[in-house]
């Protein structure tokens, strides 16, 4: 019998019909983000150099990598997994960022270099206007609400569900029916304002309302973990983890001064290009149980890695204070120091990474120690009883089964 004859038939049915639109949005959203790159390259400009007149800046590449790697991730989750929301969520933050950066390249390229006499410099102005905001309240609002599962952790949690998806519309509406210039593109009116005064009102509150609700959806993640099974809560970790990473770059770029800040921007856009990467990995199981050892070998190269680059500086200055009198002595003083840079990396590294497998991945720090000792005491065993009982004593020791039996093949 065959495997697909096995499964049940509406099983195969539902596999066979996946949905198309993610893989649909992912191809426009690429052709989109291309043309970006098209339109910057005919207009003569350099390609993301500039943010002239609300156009595209130093930070529009990484932008665009966030948006399509949001894209490209909701399109892989609604074709695996359809029945979750996180997928769809990921589809269409991907969707708002590419479209939005799409639509601010070319209204930016019109107003720079033909006075906004381009066809379509309007629609695309006022969609660079709207479409960003609504993305990044669905990345840090609604995503940690939903993820993993695409519902909210209890029924008590449904409201807040709401409230979020109602806060999501208000600022929808708020920005595209706000009246006067738009805010990336001061020289063009909103095409859809209406004079209406409650609209400003309604906006500013959405906005502000926006910071709390990235606190319940916070409070709601660790509500879920505290529940959760063993699973779920590496799914959580895994997500967690991304969104940690950006939350340090983001507080970096808030509090470093010029230059350290721009490089701190410049990490926030990779940090959050790494959420969906997370999500992905989350959601589809792929290398699920890695991550401890994943936190724990990132963590022990970066600190071994800037701790010799200390060591070498430290070593550099002293040796080229002590051979200032020498012709070639900054050459030597270089050699120096890196030779004991060199030297001093692997013990470094070993010795930091069994400190850090301690507190990141005790399991594993734990079961590679046991079988170390294991082999090392039965190096000097020969006597078949003594190994058996060796062998049944780890097994005890790590696994705790109800019973233990040692097999042993005659004439072996």
């Amino acid at each position: 019998m065959s495997l697909s004859s096995s499964v049940p038939r509406e099983l195969r049915s539902t596999t066979r019909h996946r949905p198309a639109a993610g893989v649909v949005l992912w191809g426009v959203l690429v052709a989109a983000l291309v043309s970006l790159v098209a339109i910057e390259i005919i207009g003569g400009n350099d390609v993301f150099g500039t943010a002239d007149s609300g156009g595209p800046g130093p930070l529009t590449p990484l932008y665009a990598a966030v948006g399509l790697a949001f894209g490209f991730v909701g399109a892989l989750l609604t074709q695996r997994r359809p029945d979750v929301a996180v997928g769809w969520i990921s589809w269409t933050a991907g969707a708002l960022m590419g479209f939005g950066l799409a639509g601010a390249g070319y209204a930016g390229l019109s107003v720079a270099d033909h006075a906004g006499s381009l066809p379509g410099t309007v629609a695309a102005a006022w969609a660079a206007a709207w479409m960003p905001q609504p993305a990044l309240v669905l990345v840090i609002v609604l995503l940690p609400l939903l993820f993993p599962t695409g519902r909210p952790p209890s029924p008590r949690w449904r409201p807040v569900e709401v409230a979020i998806i109602g806060l999501i519309v208000a600022i929808v509406l708020g920005t595209m029916l706000r009246p006067g210039p738009l805010d990336a593109f001061p020289m063009i009116d909103n095409p859809t304002g209406i004079s209406v005064p409650v609209i400003a009102n309604v906006l500013a509150v959405a906005n502000e309302l926006t910071i709390v609700a990235v606190l319940v959806a916070g409070a709601s993640a660790v509500a879920r973990f505290r529940r959760a099974g063993p699973v779920e809560r590496l799914q959580l970790r895994w997500f967690g983890s991304s969104v940690g990473l950006v939350v340090l770059t983001v507080l970096g770029a808030g509090v470093l001064p010029p230059p350290a800040n721009d490089v701190s921007w410049t990490l926030v856009f990779v940090a959050l290009s790494l959420v969906p990467v997370t999500i992905a990995v989350a959601i589809l199981r792929y290398r699920l149980y890695d991550l401890d050892r994943l936190i724990s070998r990132t963590v022990g190269w970066g600190f071994s890695t800037a701790v010799v680059l200390l060591l070498f500086v430290i070593a550099l200055a002293a040796l080229q204070t002590l051979l200032a009198s020498l012709t070639q002595g900054a050459t030597i003083a270089v050699a120096g120091s890196t030779l004991a840079a060199l030297a001093a990396f692997a013990p470094l590294r070993r010795r930091t990474q069994a400190i850090v497998d301690r507190r990141f991945d005790r399991a594993r720090y734990d079961g590679a120690r046991t079988a170390t000792a294991f082999a090392d005491r039965l190096r000097g065993e020969v006597a078949l009883d003594a190994v058996r009982s060796e062998l049944v004593a780890t097994i005890e020791g790590t696994l705790r089964p109800s019973s233990t039996a040692v097999w042993l093949r005659a004439g072996r």
